[in-house]
């Protein structure tokens, strides 16, 4: 899932309706990479508990990368909002499936998706036909983000849904 600003808002309420419905056969296996560009702390809507909520309830199926696209490294270092995901990370002992970033970088993005798949159970296949995407955003990201996701995700043919 793939979501710039707003675009996030579809991508939760179906995260929910997974949660909500975990028991569903064909909801049991499925991993959710969650990956979020927003411009600075104070667009981010979305709290870090929020993200650490859902985490919990998916367990080791949930991934989540948050790229502030207009922050320094170092002032996202010392924003309350990176302080606050954190120590819910460091809470959790859990640093891994839950990521925050700074730049407009698409590629990096994706292969850490690519990464927590692979390590988190490498039991459950990554091909074509198992992976489904979900863009959501400003026209020039949903063109920038299907081009990358076709050359460093998989070679995704009609597998994503553009909101």
């Amino acid at each position: 899932m793939l979501g710039a600003g707003t675009g996030i808002s579809p991508m939760l309420r179906m995260i929910w309706f997974h949660i909500e419905n975990a028991d569903h056969e064909d909801l049991k296996k499925m991993r959710i990479c969650l990956l979020w560009w927003v411009t600075t702390e104070d667009e981010a809507f979305i709290p870090p508990e929020e993200f650490r909520r859902i985490q919990k309830l998916l367990g080791h199926r949930f991934f989540i990368r948050v790229q502030f696209t207009r922050m320094s490294l170092e002032d996202l270092s010392q924003s309350q909002w990176a302080r606050q995901a954190k120590h819910a990370c460091k809470a959790d002992n859990d640093p891994l499936s839950f990521q925050v970033a700074t730049g407009r970088d698409m590629e990096s993005a994706m292969k850490w998706c690519r990464q927590q798949f692979s390590k988190k159970d490498p039991s459950i296949p990554l091909s074509d036909k198992s992976v489904l995407g979900l863009i959501c955003g400003p026209d020039v990201f949903v063109r920038d983000a299907y081009r990358t996701v076709k050359l460093h995700m998989l070679s995704i043919n009609d597998r994503f849904l553009v909101l």
